[in-house]
């Protein structure tokens, strides 16, 4: 920006008066780029022209920047599919394990539950998803937003893909091949929910062949046990009363040739695990 100076020549005129000088401003007009360095008048696109000229540099041919745009997609999209199918594995085996109906027992029944919850495939899953993060944030616009609030939004995605994948019966389905033998690879990922262990010192899942309702005592068969006595007291919460039958779901302690309840329900049992009571039975 440039500074003019304008004299008054009818001030300066008058004797021991100093002229009036006025400042008026003029924009310079806009600079054009000329690709020189503003420290050393370096042009750089020379200085990039001169390095591949003499094989310093050397650029990457179309078909290697497609491949790897490709590549990464396919790699990005694998981590994804991966978390989301682990994740579905961590809600199919909640759901097996019938550990969700314990919830309704109170804090007794959220410890049951956190203690069957599969922490080493939900921490997995997790650290897939924490994966994705990095790298989308690192090769794609994510960047401008905080690592925090692109984590959040990954798992807020990962929870509603896999809650909606775990439901269209596709572990299932895997589960159950891998159940008869066909699929014998995956038998070691799906033991969690093909185990018939159901019995544990807070924890039984079996199924009532008789019941007593009047004395409290009904006379039920598991995997490990062939006949055992569940018994209940007044005290005893019960959400459900199973009937003969029935599955069931009970909170307690072990004692010699029984268990005592203190919460009941009747559960829904999937193919899956009916098979264990179906072995038991013959």
């Amino acid at each position: 920006m440039k500074t003019t100076e304008r004299i008054n020549p009818v001030r300066s005129s008058r004797r021991g008066i100093k002229p009036r000088v006025r400042y008026s401003f003029k924009h310079s007009p806009p600079q054009q780029a000329t690709g020189y360095s503003a420290s050393n008048g370096i042009n750089i696109a020379d200085k990039i022209i001169d390095k591949i000229n003499t094989g310093k540099v050397k650029p990457e041919s179309k078909n290697t920047v497609v491949f790897r745009k490709i590549s990464f997609k396919i790699g990005l999209g694998f981590l994804v599919l991966l978390a989301i199918m682990v994740f579905s594995l961590v809600i199919f085996f909640v759901i097996e394990q019938s550990s969700l109906s314990a919830l309704s027992f109170g804090s007794k029944g959220i410890i049951v539950f956190l203690k069957e919850l599969p922490f080493s495939w939900l921490i997995f899953s997790l650290l897939l998803t924490v994966l994705v993060t990095i790298i989308v944030r690192k090769y794609t616009l994510a960047y401008r937003k905080s690592f925090k609030r692109t984590l959040t939004t990954m798992v807020i995605i990962l929870i509603l893909i896999g809650v909606f994948f775990s439901f269209t019966g596709f572990q299932e389905a895997l589960a159950a091949k891998a159940a008869e033998g066909k699929l014998g690879f995956l038998k070691p990922v799906y033991q969690r929910a093909l185990s018939c262990d159901f019995d544990r010192d807070y924890l039984l899942i079996g199924k009532v062949i008789s019941i007593d309702k009047e004395n409290g005592i009904a006379q039920v068969i598991t995997k490990d046990h062939s006949k055992i006595n569940l018994t209940w007291t007044p005290e005893t919460k019960i959400i459900s009363v199973p009937k003969q039958g029935d599955f069931f779901l009970a909170l307690g302690y072990k004692q010699e040739n029984g268990f005592v309840a203190q919460g009941i329900r009747k559960v829904t049992l999937s193919a899956i695990k009916n098979r264990c009571f179906n072995q038991a039975l013959k």
